[in-house]
C-alpha cells in the first residue's frame, strides 16, 4: 500500500495528502478481512491502526470458529508495522485431543511404577528392621523371661 493518499476537500477544492488508513474492505482474502475487521472494530471498539496495541486473545471470528490471535507491533525504518497471527482453536486442540489418552496412560504407568518401587522399598526396610531390631529384642526378652522362670522353679537367686 502507498502510505499516503490524495485527499481533495470538496468545499475548498484544496488538495492534500493524508496517511492511508486501511480497513477490512482493502484486503481481498475473506480470512484477512475478518481479522482486520475484528482488530479495528471489535477488539477494543472502533479504532484506527495507530491505536492498535500488542496483545493476545482467544476470539470467535465469523464462521471460522474460535481463533487464538496474537497482535504484535514493530517499528522498522520509520514505519509502524502491525502483525496479526491467527491459529484456529481446532488445529491446536486436535493434537492435544489426539495425545491426551496416551499421555494419561503414560502418566498412570509412571505413577504406578513409582508406587510399586516405594512399596517394595518399604517392605525391604520393614524386613531389615524386623531382622535387625525386633527379632533380636524379642529373643533377648524371651531368654530373660525363660531364665527368670527357670530360677523361680529351681529356687536359685540371681547374683
Amino acid at each position: 500500500f502507498d502510505s499516503f493518499r490524495t485527499v481533495v476537500d470538496e468545499t475548498t477544492k484544496k488538495v492534500s495528502y493524508a496517511p492511508y488508513e486501511a480497513n477490512a474492505t482493502d484486503f481481498p482474502l475473506k480470512e484477512v478481512k475478518a481479522r482486520v475487521h475484528w482488530l479495528l472494530n471489535e477488539r477494543e471498539g472502533k479504532m484506527t491502526w495507530a491505536d492498535v496495541k500488542a496483545g493476545a486473545a482467544e476470539v470467535e471470528i465469523g464462521d471460522e470458529g474460535v481463533q487464538f490471535i496474537k497482535v504484535t507491533s514493530l517499528t522498522q525504518f520509520g514505519v509502524d508495522w502491525i502483525g496479526v497471527i491467527s491459529i484456529p482453536w481446532v488445529s491446536v486442540m486436535k493434537e492435544l485431543n489426539d495425545t491426551k489418552f496416551r499421555t494419561l496412560l503414560l502418566g498412570m504407568l509412571i505413577v504406578g511404577g513409582i508406587k510399586a518401587f516405594l512399596e517394595t522399598f518399604r517392605a525391604y526396610v520393614q524386613t531389615k528392621m524386623i531382622k535387625r531390631a525386633v527379632i533380636p529384642g524379642m529373643r533377648q526378652t524371651l531368654e530373660d523371661e525363660l531364665s527368670n522362670q527357670l530360677r523361680a522353679l529351681t529356687g536359685c537367686r540371681s547374683s
